[in-house]
């Protein structure tokens, strides 16, 4: 966590005043791409300078990728079961 906060002055800026509920949530959603981006491996400086579409469009190519992935990992597990040969 350490690594992410020194790479990202916005989340040490977002979260360090006292919100109340309701201003947290609108910071969580304003916040929620970027970060989403983030933890998938996609550099800081990438995802900051994105518009709202570009982060869209990046947003579901990894969705794609999620999805692909688990479809994946499902087939190994069915074919380590027996359930299906190749």
């Amino acid at each position: 966590m350490k690594l992410l906060v020194n790479y990202t002055p916005f989340l040490r800026n977002a979260c360090s005043h006292n919100l109340n509920n309701k201003q947290l949530k609108k910071k969580a959603n304003e916040l929620d791409d970027i970060v989403s981006l983030m933890m998938y491996g996609l550099p800081y400086d990438l995802v900051s300078k994105a518009t709202q579409d570009q982060l869209d469009v990046m947003c579901k190519i990894v969705q794609k990728n999620m999805e692909s992935q688990a479809a994946l990992v499902a087939h190994d597990i069915a074919k380590m079961f027996g359930m299906v040969k190749d």
